[in-house]
Formats: C-alpha cells, structure tokens, sequence
C-alpha cells in the first residue's frame, strides 16, 4: 500500500532505517545481555563452561562496532526519511497502546493481596476435591 503513495526512494530510505534500527537495538541488546544476565532464568550448562577471554573481548568489540557504524550509516540518511519513520512509529505506538487497552487479557482480573493467596488456595483445592 505504501508503495502506491510513496516513490520508491523513499520507501527504500524507510526500509533502510527500519534495518538499521532493528540491528542496532539487537547489537545493544547483547551487550546488555553479556553483562547483565537475568537472574530468574538458568543458563543451560553448555553456556555456564568458562569462555575464553579472547572470544569475549572480540565479541564486544564486534558488537560496538556494529552499533557505531549502524549509527553513522544512518546519519547519512535523510532528515525526511527519519521524520516519515518518526511518524510511523507514532501511528504504530498509538495502535497499539489503543489495542492493548482494549483487549487486555488482564482488564478484568481479580487482584488478591498476597496474605489471602494461601486461604483461596485451599478453598479451591477443597471445592475441586468434592
């Protein structure tokens, strides 16, 4: 649809951003993730063996890298192609903050204070037993 009303430059400006955007916020996000790993979740034993300190080192710097030349390849688009992003991304964060408020699964549920959980528990452990 977009293709009807846009030239095709322009389109492909979008695409481009839209790549970019998504492999940088990858790129930031194992970097994070090499850092800062949740705590919740256990590793699998095959990533908890000791890794080569080299391999580590290289693999940051890799990911850095990745995200200055993402950005200095986006500076080199143009201002008007970040502004049709920016407004795309605004129709997209409207939708869906508009859907989710009307389709929330969680919009009719039920909050029990913490020191009742034990007391309903039981009662519909009871009530499926008879």
């Amino acid at each position: 649809m977009l293709a009807f009303s846009m030239d095709v430059e322009q389109l492909a400006g979008m695409v481009s951003v839209g790549t970019l955007l998504a492999f940088t916020m990858v790129a930031v996000s194992v970097l994070i993730l090499r850092y800062v790993p949740p705590d919740e979740v256990p590793l699998p034993s095959s990533l908890q063996a000791p890794i080569d300190s080299v391999s580590l080192r290289y693999s940051n710097t890799v990911r850095s890298e990745d995200v200055d030349v993402d950005v200095e390849v986006s500076k080199s688009l143009g201002v008007d192609t970040w502004m049709r992003v920016l407004v795309w991304l605004v129709i997209g964060v409207v939708v869906y903050v508009i859907y989710g408020r009307n389709h929330n699964a969680l919009q009719h549920a039920v909050y029990v204070p913490a020191t009742h959980v034990d007391e309903i528990y039981k009662s519909s452990a009871e009530s499926l037993s008879s």
